[in-house]
């Protein structure tokens, strides 16, 4: 089977119940032009086209050797290419793929007359290769029996000495076609014919193999295409010389008309790049011109592209006129020498049908026929096989009354209505061509390495008006990151640039659109993005020199010098070896020429170091150093316990795992033994560890506070005891487990950077409320950074100053117990200078929202001495813990940096893990990082990603709506859109009700008596939406009299036929106990003061507070409080936590104290403690009334 027609067996199933009972096999034959077997195609660039013998298919090809997809491009029309290339092509029907075929084209670049040839040996049977003789001409020999002709050679090869020579006659490459040039005037025809050169050393091209011919391609105008006469005419090309440089660029033509054909003629030259000559007045004769380029280098060799021919015509045909005579309806074009680009409308399948305004035509089966879409023509009558006729709304003149600027019109009324022109403002019909536009960067077929820009721009012309805008699309052929997508320019010079972050094959191509709309396209250009030949960074280690000695327990100072040639440093970190396993020292993750180390509690003994060094495209280079630690003075070992933490909770029945860090300095450790302290103070062993990580399981843990220790002994009988960690077994409701995941500790970072810090909460018994973050700076005092009661927990801490930063979390649960996380200390480093001072301006702030498809612009400020900084963008989505995508990458002097992302698809990070901008509900890092040449500044805004509208609305009841006591509310939220919906919760009076995850979300509520606000919430992803707030009031009902909410004392008045009487205040139920401040003594928690035992308590110190929730607003008259001293004290009642009345203030004395007040209706009871030192709260009891809940 040849190259050129390509079988695909479609297998097509009908699935029964059975399954499948019928096969059915269909042909497709998909066409190559011109045929690939008749290659190898001696010329520059080629034109394929591609079709299949099934219209209602469509084709999608790819050049390499890649598997096409839907990903790839659509054909629509023939594409050149300028190198040995593999086209892909898939076969799709229905939106499904039905077959594939591959066609591989050989070029062969033409060379220059004089050149030498080669020993060239070339394929010509499965078992023969044809070599090239002295003279030139071709010989066929035959491979050995046990050989194969493969890529052009017996295999194994059979060395052939031929001597080169030089031809004296034109010829080809591979000199094994011997045909001769037959232009008169010695131009560059289609199969690279050329003039006949001088014998000997070179005719006139530099002679000799030593100097290689430049390169030149003809960027515009584009081959086929048809102009008017009498129009400005840009000519573009493109050189350049490998070995040399390109020293001018000649443009020639040649005219013909019928049977006048006028000699070549050198229109001008130009001497630099861009190389381009401008014809003000264009061709001014109706004709065929023949049009090429020559390139000469700085030694006079010269190259030459093939030529192209365009038409200069003042009879373009245009949409719906009749094609001309000698002319035929072809696919739907009026084809007439290649210069026709009409679209005929003999595509109706039915006549009489109308086409709408949509660009197609409709009967009673649906689509007839498509119109040419680059026009648009509204209300199309198809009246004959080939004519399309518009009604006498849009003939010439335009009438204002009924037409628009830029309707379709006809330029001459006369002869049937022909729409070949466009309604301009002062009401005339002028004809309307398109523009032209081509591409001259990138190169078709060029390369470049990941993250290195690439300059696009292109020339575009009208040849009856302006240009309005020249779109640039840039696509990627393996889905990957497109690198750029659709990007726009209004005004000349037509170019952009782009950095692609990922390897691959990435398409570029521009369309021009003039004024009217009308719209040309360019053809597309393939370039190959490889990686980086990345040279590894060199390291050295400048002290200890190798066999230093030191003594045990002193200090190791470790100096590193490291240094990357073609990039930056990203850390260095030094390591010893324990055993068979590298230990880390130490990590530095800034930039520089020289680090500093050191080793603290280094063992006894021979030791290895090494330093390992990391460049900015993770290569690596690493050093080995030996040093000697000598014995002194035995030492006792260290010893400590890093789990559990102190005054962790766990449940009773499970086991607890306790890990200890044991340390000896003169590497004497013997093992590490555990202990707990009973109730009686009585200490047991638990287990003894002798082997690093130092650990064991304490099953069946003893119920109550128990305290735990580790003690290491060496080998010569010293011993340390470690500090007692506390842990409480509780047979109730579990603590709340919280941790900081990021940053991690020990992290270094540079001054003024801004740092994003992850916490993990959770609870066993879903009961978690909030969790709180605190940072400080060295030992001073813990400030908060906010409270958080819906993840993610993460906070934003900006610019780190110098110094360790030491950060921790808090969790509470909604029953008052709270857990405190292991601290996280960051150190934050200064540079040798001082580092630059970077801002975000743009988003201004945090939190903010972008729609999602829109584009986001971002912008920043920087000041700093350096006149050169590095700036680089990226972009990552909270949740992925990647590496972020780098959306821009500079070298700029201090001042503003700003540029824009548009939020579709997706961005590849360096390590090609793909960034998602498209997930709604997410939060994003946009985030700014500066290099100095020695220090890095990093600055990040977040901000969520939203759709277009998020909204949320209480459906029931109606604000102002009135309901009997008794009655059942459903109170209903809907939220839109339901696919961004995380969950809807409904509130009243600010106490949550419910929470649901779908739309609407309905709650059924049977209120007492009084006036209740109810609300909605949605939460979408991490954004939320609240409801506007319905008041309602529920009233009692005694046979037919009503009782309004705002009677107290009795449920209803006397006349209800009930007497009034004072009712008794009852102990109330207190839900969950909060206080102002955390300080509190270990195992004397909040939940203490009201857990209905005497002997426990609540202890901190004033100033504090401590909330006590009855869940919901009830009655309350009085306070009943056992206190462990003497206080100042106050008493506050609340309904939504946030606006305090005073109850009652005093002074209490130790034991129990009643305090009495109005009664009101409240949720909230707060206790305030003024002064008095050390509070010790045994019980806090709140009084009166609630039928529905009254403590027993």
């Amino acid at each position: 089977m040849g190259w050129k027609h390509y079988i695909i067996m479609l297998a097509l199933c009908a699935l029964l119940l059975t399954g499948c009972t019928e096969q059915r096999t269909e042909e497709v034959q998909v066409i190559f032009t011109p045929d690939p077997n008749s290659g190898p195609f001696i010329i520059s660039t080629l034109e394929i086209a591609i079709e299949a013998n099934d219209p209602s298919v469509q084709l999608y090809y790819i050049l390499g050797d890649v598997e096409a997809s839907l990903n790839s491009l659509m054909y629509s029309g023939p594409f050149r290419i300028a190198e040995d290339t593999t086209v892909s092509v898939a076969v799709f029907k229905d939106g499904k793929k039905i077959g594939e075929a591959k066609a591989l084209y050989a070029l062969v670049t033409p060379e220059a007359p004089g050149e030498t040839c080669t020993a060239s040996r070339v394929c010509s049977a499965l078992t023969e290769v044809t070599i090239t003789n002295s003279d030139c001409t071709t010989s066929t020999i035959s491979c050995a029996s046990a050989e194969k002709c493969t890529n052009g050679n017996c295999n194994p090869a059979t060395p052939i000495n031929v001597t080169p020579v030089t031809c004296g006659r034109p010829y080809f490459s591979l000199c094994r076609t011997t045909a001769t040039c037959t232009s008169a005037g010695g131009y560059w025809y289609y199969n690279a014919c050329w003039s006949t050169p001088a014998t000997g050393g070179g005719g006139g091209g530099g002679g000799g193999s030593s100097n290689k011919a430049p390169t030149v391609t003809l960027l515009s105008p584009v081959d086929g295409q048809s102009y008017k006469p009498g129009n400005k005419f840009i000519i573009n090309a493109n050189a350049s010389d490998s070995d040399g440089s390109v020293k001018r660029v000649e443009f020639w033509m040649k005219y013909s008309a019928g049977d006048v054909v006028n000699p070549e003629t050198k229109l001008g030259e130009d001497s630099e790049t861009p190389y381009s000559l401008v014809l003000e007045n264009g061709f001014n004769q109706e004709g065929n011109y023949q049009l090429w380029a020559i390139a000469y280098d700085n030694k006079n060799k010269q190259k030459a592209t093939p030529v192209i021919t365009i038409k200069i015509t003042n009879s373009l045909l245009i949409l719906g006129a009749l094609c001309a005579s000698g002319s035929q309806c072809q696919s739907g074009l009026c084809v007439a020498e290649n210069d026709m680009r009409a679209r005929c409308a003999a595509e109706c399948s039915s006549l009489g049908t109308m086409c709408s305004n949509d660009d197609k035509a409709y009967n009673n089966d649906g689509i007839c026929a498509h119109m040419y879409n680059a026009v648009q023509l509204p209300y199309v009558e198809c009246v004959s096989s080939n004519v399309a006729h518009i009604g006498s709304k849009y003939e010439s003149p335009c009438l204002a009354s009924e037409t628009s600027v830029g309707d379709p019109c006809d330029t001459n009324a006369a002869g049937g209505f022909v729409a070949d022109g466009t309604c301009q403002a002062d009401g005339t019909c002028k004809v309307n061509l398109a523009p032209t536009v081509t591409l001259n960067k990138p190169l078709n077929g060029s390369s470049v390495t990941v993250n290195t820009t690439i300059n696009v721009s292109a020339t575009a012309n009208d040849p009856d008006g302006t240009i309005s805008k020249v779109e640039f699309y840039i696509g990627h052929t393996t889905g990957q990151s497109n690198g750029g997508g659709l990007i726009t320019d209004t005004s000349y010079p037509y170019e952009i640039s782009v950095t692609p972050s990922s390897v691959g094959i990435y398409t570029f191509s521009a369309k021009a659109y003039d004024a009217l709309g009308a719209n040309t396209s360019s053809l597309t250009s393939y370039v190959t993005v490889a990686a980086v030949n990345n040279s590894v960074p060199s390291v050295s280690i400048s002290s200890p020199v190798e066999g230093a000695s030191f003594t045990v327990g002193s200090s190791i100072p470790i100096t590193v010098s490291a240094y990357d040639s073609d990039g930056t440093i990203s850390w260095a970190k030094v390591q010893y070896l324990s055993g068979s396993n590298w230990v880390d020292i130490a990590i530095n993750y800034t930039n520089a020429y020289t680090y500093r180390f050191t080793w603290n509690n280094a063992p006894v003994g021979s030791q290895a170091i090494r330093a390992i060094v990391s460049d900015n495209r993770q290569a690596q280079s690493s050093v080995n150093r030996n040093v000697n630690v000598n014995p002194g003075t035995n030492h006792a070992p260290n010893v400590s316990i890093t789990s559990p933490v102190n005054n962790a909770n766990f449940s009773v029945g499970q086991s607890i795992t306790i890990t200890a860090s044991a340390t000896d300095v003169d590497n004497n450790l013997k093992n590490v033994t555990f202990d707990y302290e009973d109730r009686d103070g009585t200490r047991y062993v638990i287990g003894v560890d002798s082997s690093s990580p130092y650990s064991v399981i304490w099953n069946n843990p003893l119920e109550g506070k128990s305290g735990l220790r580790a003690t290491a002994r060496d080998t010569l009988g010293l011993s340390t005891v470690s500090g007692v960690v506390y842990v409480n077994v509780n047979t109730g409701n579990l603590p709340p487990v919280v941790s900081i995941t990021s940053p991690s500790n020990g992290a270094n970072i540079s001054e003024g950077s801004d740092v994003i810090i992850q916490v993990s909460a959770s609870d066993a018994n879903n009961n978690l409320k909030n969790v709180t973050l605190e940072y400080r700076y060295g030992s001073a005092v813990w400030s908060s950074m906010g409270v958080k009661s819906v993840g993610p927990y993460t906070w934003q801490f900006d610019d780190a100053q110098p110094g360790v930063l030491s950060l921790r979390a808090t969790a509470r649960d909604t029953l008052g117990l709270s857990t405190v996380s292991g601290v996280v200390n960051v150190n934050v480093n200064s540079g040798v200078n001082n580092p630059p001072t970077v801002s975000i301006t743009s988003p201004a702030s945090n939190g903010s929202s972008v729609v999602v498809g829109s584009v986001l612009s971002y912008a920043g400020s920087i000041s700093d001495d350096n006149p050169s900084l590095n700036v680089l963008w990226y972009i990552d989505r909270i949740g992925d813990n990647q590496a972020g995508a780098l959306i821009k990458n500079t070298t700029q002097a201090p001042g503003p940096t700003s540029g824009s992302l548009t939020m579709t698809g997706v961005k590849m990070n360096p390590n090609n893990y793909p960034v998602n901008l498209t997930v709604v509900g997410a939060t994003y890092y946009l985030w700014l990082r500066v290099y100095d040449g020695v220090n890095t500044v990093e600055k990040i805004r977040t901000f969520v990603l939203v759709s277009s509208s998020q909204t949320v609305s209480l459906t029931n009841p109606l604000d102002y709506s009135v309901f009997d006591e008794g009655y059942t509310i459903p109170l209903t939220a809907t939220a839109s859109p339901t696919s961004q919906l995380t969950n809807i919760r409904l509130f009243v009076d600010g106490a949550l009700k419910s929470t649901g995850t779908s739309s609407p979300h309905t709650y059924s509520w049977t209120p007492s008596k009084g006036t209740y606000l109810i609300q909605a919430k949605a939460l979408f992803g991490v954004t939320e939406k609240t409801s506007d707030i319905s008041g309602i009031v529920v009233e009692a009902v005694c046979g037919n009299n009503r009782c309004s909410a705002s009677e107290d004392g009795c449920n209803c008045p006397a006349d209800c036929g009930e007497t009034c009487s004072q009712i008794e205040p009852g102990l109330l139920f207190i839900e969950s106990v909060s206080t102002s401040d955390d300080a509190i003594q270990d195992g004397n928690e909040p939940i203490k003061a009201v857990d209905f035992d005497e002997s426990t308590y609540w202890s901190s110190t004033t100033p504090n507070s401590i909330t006590l929730d009855l869940g919901y607003s009830q009655t309350v008259s009085e306070t009943n409080m056992k206190f462990g001293k003497n206080y100042a004290y106050k008493v506050e009642t609340s309904n939504d936590g946030t606006s305090w009345s005073s109850a009652v203030t005093g002074n209490a004395n130790t034991g129990w104290v009643k305090s009495t007040f109005n009664s009101r209706n409240a949720r909230y009871v707060r206790v305030t403690f003024t002064s008095g030192g050390s509070i010790i709260l045994y019980e806090a009891e709140v009084w009166g009334q609630d039928s529905l809940n009254t403590a027993e």
